[in-house]
């Protein structure tokens, strides 16, 4: 049992941290303002095509989907609450399971997509390049915070423990095995599939789709929302309206600059943050 130093710690390096973030995240929402005062986009928008997987991935998609309502169904889970943490998946079925699903989508889109396309393949790679990246996915990421920690307090009346997510119980008072499953799940795991599923798959094709049918004149911003209305809603109705942010933000970069690496990126830092401060806090 922590002593109550060790706790006022905690808390004292979380509300720090927090500040930290919020401070940095007005200073990136500063930046924003400025650029688009003069006429430019909040980032600049990389050059080249803008292309929709093969339909083969899309078919993969489709099957995960039809998995996962049929799983919440076959389980007596609501899609409206998080899972009972004793009802939870074990975490290493549930790694092994995202890098798996995430390895085949990976594997189905590189062979039968245009890779540049769908953000890829960037052609020769130097350290410019990537630094102009990295730089615009952590641009995102602070941008984020600010909306984030608003709806959180917002939230917070329904956010208790018995309504937060299993994997705070696990990493709280797991073994470290279990510890290390959910850590990379969270960091590595679930960024790679989910993004190949909303942002690389889906995205584009709802995209495709409202273009084609000509159902409005701004399909790609529409692609955009649908997807992170879709994206939020299987969090949970508790974690879908704090998760906009993120969800809104990840579909802006990867139509801005059609980096698949970059929101994963984004993705991840989000998971590691948020889950560092909701701990320290806790």
């Amino acid at each position: 049992m922590p002593d109550l130093e060790t706790i006022n710690s905690a808390e004292t390096i979380a509300l720090l941290g927090v500040v930290a973030l919020v401070g940095w995240s007005g200073y990136v929402w500063w930046g924003f303002g400025l650029r688009l005062g003069r006429g430019k986009p909040a980032l600049p928008r990389r050059g080249g095509p803008r292309g929709a997987v093969h339909p083969f991935p899309l078919v993969l998609v489709s099957l995960w989907w039809l998995f996962t309502v049929a799983a919440l169904i076959a389980g007596g889970l609501e899609l409206t609450s998080p899972p009972d943490p004793e009802a939870v998946i074990d975490p290493r079925a549930t790694t092994i399971l995202s890098l798996g699903v995430g390895g085949l989508l990976l594997g189905a889109i590189v062979s039968t997509s245009d890779l540049r396309g769908v953000g890829l393949r960037f052609g020769p790679l130097d350290a410019r390049r990537i630094g102009v990246e990295f730089n615009y996915a952590l641009k995102t990421f602070a941008a984020t915070v600010l909306p984030t920690a608003i709806l959180l307090i917002v939230m917070s009346p329904w956010r208790t423990t018995e309504t937060q997510h299993p994997y705070f119980e696990i990493l709280t008072n797991g073994s470290p095995e279990l510890r290390f499953y959910v850590a990379f799940s969270v960091l590595i795991g679930a960024p790679l599939l989910e993004e190949l599923i909303f942002r690389v798959t889906m995205q584009r094709w709802i995209g495709r789709l409202l273009s084609l049918f000509d159902i409005t004149a701004a399909p790609a911003t529409w692609s955009i929302v649908l997807t992170a209305a879709l994206f939020a809603a299987v969090h949970g109705m508790h974690d879908a309206i704090p998760l906009m942010p993120l969800a809104l933000a990840l579909g802006w970069l990867y139509e801005q600059r059609n980096s698949v690496i970059s929101i994963m990126l984004v993705h991840s830092v989000f998971n590691a943050t948020f889950l560092a401060l909701a701990l320290l806090g806790a």
